[in-house]
């Protein structure tokens, strides 16, 4: 028993002829269990096909039907008999099963398996029946948003369009809403300017919005990441391989079909969902356009910054630094240190060693500087290697000082916790306490934080540098949860957190009467 569907390659085919029935055995035949497949993929199945099928079923039929009302086929002389139905016939083959698989199966594909038709490699991956669902009226783009916002960009520089498509998860972290999209449209004369296109654009946006993530294809756009990543603006390789388009284009498919994907009326984007085909092959399949004069770059784009937010989802409900945004929290410039206040040190000791470095400035506000964590190195190795070269090229002068380098250290409640100390003062000097609070207090420490501003000019108390405290921005963007606070679960996220927490806890409080002013993401 077989399927022959799926016998497509040469050596495939060797082992079908293989098997061929012999006379010496008694009922010596080859059964064959399959449904329509691919013409001119499923080469072995479609030749079988034609050679036993009447011209009834297919114009090119030669073989005979047997039975008036069942489709029974046969040809004598190659001695093949065959059942090739189209009609549902079973119990369990009823009008509500076939409607909820049309819901969840692209047309071809519904067609292909559950009416056993021929289908070619390429169908038409979204319809009318499918977008416009997904279609809110009264849902308008956005500028601003202050949810987190995923992004995806698709480039073309002179025959293609490039768009950016951005969305968001709804409160309930169910559904994606497309907040905006541009679509660049260079021509072969006037081909796209990056830097005063797409750069400018997500500057724009990641200064304006709560940025997480944003995939982009490094075909043409390799300068450009560099450029932006420098900046601050986390942008992200996704190559679209087989692999990756397969899986863009099984996410968009899942979220229209599933009616969790929401949509603003735009006429441009709803002709580009219409113009996509879905190419299959052996491997998985593709988004591709209908008709080379069709664009369907948004298309891409949107699948993009889909495939990016399925990736961080569940960080909304189980996000434990509940008020932070980075269009707020992550500085816009280069935080460089002061050469003359203190330098705040929170480190971790044991499991996952982890550093957070930071100044405060005059009005109070805490300036990251850095965040540092490393998996599978010691203790000692991570400071020697990791946060002491940077202090030197850094902050020289607040290394073997007392009254410039103050840090904190957990209490890990182990008869060591000298020995793990001596380690890092031996390293870097300074003056070292341990907090007072256990970790559920200065855990609250860091959300009020969060949520304050310095005293005068309504501004976040907590600025990050954007790029030598990354992992300090990923933690508190989603990445650090409640969920990871037992010690089973323990990321790496949460001993950044940690770090950061002991940093804050340290830290002395203002020396200022003016009482501190609260704010939130919904405070601009």
């Amino acid at each position: 028993m077989m399927s022959s569907g799926g016998y497509t390659s040469e050596s495939s085919t060797r082992l079908w002829e293989e098997l061929t029935p012999v006379p010496t055995r008694k009922n010596s035949i080859r059964f064959i269990s399959t449904y329509a497949g691919f013409e001119g993929e499923s080469g072995l199945l479609w030749d079988l096909y034609k050679q036993v099928v009447s011209k009834d079923e297919h114009p090119e039929g030669q073989g005979e039907r047997l039975h008036p009302d069942l489709p029974i086929y046969a040809n004598r002389e190659a001695r093949i008999f065959a059942y090739w139905d189209h009609e549902p016939r079973m119990p369990w083959q009823t009008e509500s099963y076939y409607a909820s698989q049309k819901k969840t199966l692209r047309p071809g594909t519904y067609l292909r398996l559950h009416r056993n038709q021929w289908a070619t490699a390429e169908e038409i991956f979204i319809t009318p029946e499918m977008w416009d669902p997904c279609v809110n009226q009264v849902h308008h783009p956005t500028i601003i948003s202050r949810e987190a916002l995923y992004v995806g960009i698709d480039v073309g520089i002179k025959h293609d369009n490039a768009a950016r498509v951005a969305v968001k998860w709804d409160e309930n972290g169910e559904k994606l809403i497309l907040v905006s999209h541009r679509i660049w449209k260079p021509t072969p004369g006037r081909p796209l300017d990056l830097e005063n296109t797409i750069e400018e654009d997500l500057r724009e946006l990641n200064e304006q919005n709560d940025v997480v993530e944003i995939f982009a294809d490094p075909y043409q756009l390799h300068r450009s990441r560099t450029t932006l990543q420098a900046a601050g603006v986390p942008i992200k390789e996704y190559a679209q391989t087989q692999a990756n388009c397969t899986l863009m284009g099984q996410t968009l498919f899942d979220l229209l079909t599933g009616l969790n994907l929401e949509v603003y009326p735009a006429d441009e984007l709803r002709q580009q969902a219409l113009s996509t085909v879905a190419v299959e092959n052996p491997r998985g399949w593709r988004i591709a356009k209908e008709k080379a004069s069709k664009k369907i770059d948004a298309i891409v784009a949107l699948a993009m910054a889909c495939v990016a937010a399925m990736a961080h989802r569940g960080e909304i409900g189980s996000r434990s630094a509940r008020g932070f945004n980075r269009a707020l929290h992550v500085s816009r410039e280069k935080i460089v240190p002061w050469p003359g206040p203190p330098v705040y040190i929170g480190q971790t000791l044991i499991e996952v060693p982890a550093t957070i470095i930071a100044q405060q400035s005059n009005h109070g506000s805490i300036h990251v500087l850095a965040a540092f964590a490393s998996e599978g190195m010691g203790l000692r190795r991570h400071v020697e290697t990791v946060v002491k070269p940077w202090l030197t090229a850094n902050a020289r002068w607040a290394l073997n000082n007392h009254r410039l380098l103050l840090g904190a250290y957990e209490d890990v409640e182990q008869q060591n916790e000298f020995d793990l100390l001596q380690i890092v003062e031996d390293l870097l000097g300074g003056y070292w306490e341990k907090p007072l609070s256990k970790w559920e207090g200065r855990r609250d420490g860091v959300l009020d934080l969060i949520g304050t501003a310095t005293p005068g000019n309504f501004q976040p108390s907590l600025q990050i540098d954007g790029t030598g405290a990354k992992l300090l921005i990923e933690a508190l963007s989603g990445r650090w949860s409640y969920d990871t606070d037992r010690r089973e679960k323990r990321t790496v996220w949460y001993h950044v957190a940690n770090a950061f927490s002991l940093l804050v806890a340290t830290i002395a409080p203002l020396s200022s009467n003016e009482q501190i002013k609260v704010i939130s993401n919904y405070d601009r």
